[in-house]
């Protein structure tokens, strides 16, 4: 089989050896590219470069070294950045997750606490949720939450972030908001929230809790911690209506 091989290649011209081993270097690169593993083909790389050195000159095998270790480092950046948007958002809704909510808080609320501006915290929960799953399975619950997903993200504002922080609980945080604006975003978006699960009827509701800050508070999770209880205090009451809060202030839109 080497024979063969090595008689194949000594007769072709230089051109078309070089032209051959480039183009295995471009197919191992796209193989490395959609399987995303750069570590099992990195040896793969060495066979245009070796042929390449035993065949045509020592230039040209370095070239192609050159350009294998470009494609291999490329493949590395792309795996980092797909590892890291993993580690980021939720892979069912696209959302941030949890921790990466938290720490995009802590930077928006910085920037707050040094400008003087106020922002708005929500808790979202799905009223009925576990009755979808226990009902319709587990499939229509991730469907229930994709969609879900896809209303807050098709309302949220360049600079405002959407989490599913777990289960089928969501948060959101709007920068720079005061009372009357969350006041205007939050019942649009409930009233949005509530045409979604009437259109596919889904025999579910949700709960909001909306804490307004006009002083930043001291950490992330002292916010979140807020807009959840608002939430739990309407989960525990009418279900299904917005609570908005802000020092001295408490009150209740449906």
């Amino acid at each position: 089989m080497l024979n063969h091989i090595h008689s194949m290649l000594s007769s072709l011209p230089m051109a078309r050896i070089g032209l051959l081993c480039l183009s295995v270097l471009i197919v191992i690169g796209i193989i490395d590219h959609s399987t995303g593993s750069e570590t099992a083909l990195a040896l793969f790389y060495l066979i245009p470069v070796s042929t390449a050195a035993w065949y045509l000159s020592r230039r040209s095998a370095l070239v192609l070294a050159v350009a294998a270790a470009l494609i291999w480092l490329f493949m590395i950046r792309q795996l980092l950045e797909t590892q890291t948007t993993l580690a980021q958002f939720d892979g069912l809704t696209g959302l941030r997750n949890a921790r990466s909510f938290a720490q995009a808080c802590d930077s928006v609320f910085d920037l707050s606490r040094r400008h003087g501006h106020s922002s708005a915290l929500c808790y979202i929960d799905i009223d009925g949720f576990k009755g979808i799953n226990d009902s319709l399975g587990h499939s229509m619950g991730d469907r229930v939450l994709r969609a879900v997903g896809s209303t807050l993200k098709q309302r949220l504002r360049a600079s405002d972030i959407g989490a599913r922080l777990g289960g089928d609980e969501f948060a959101i945080l709007l920068p720079e908001t005061t009372m009357a604006g969350a006041r205007s975003f939050f019942t649009e978006l409930h009233a949005g929230l509530i045409a979604l699960a009437i259109s596919n009827q889904w025999p579910i509701g949700f709960s909001i809790g909306v804490a307004v800050f006009p002083v930043a508070p001291a950490t992330p999770d002292d916010a979140i911690r807020q807009a959840d209880d608002l939430m739990y205090r309407m989960k525990h009451s009418d279900m299904n209506t917005v609570l908005f809060s802000e020092p001295d202030l408490v009150e209740t839109d449906v």
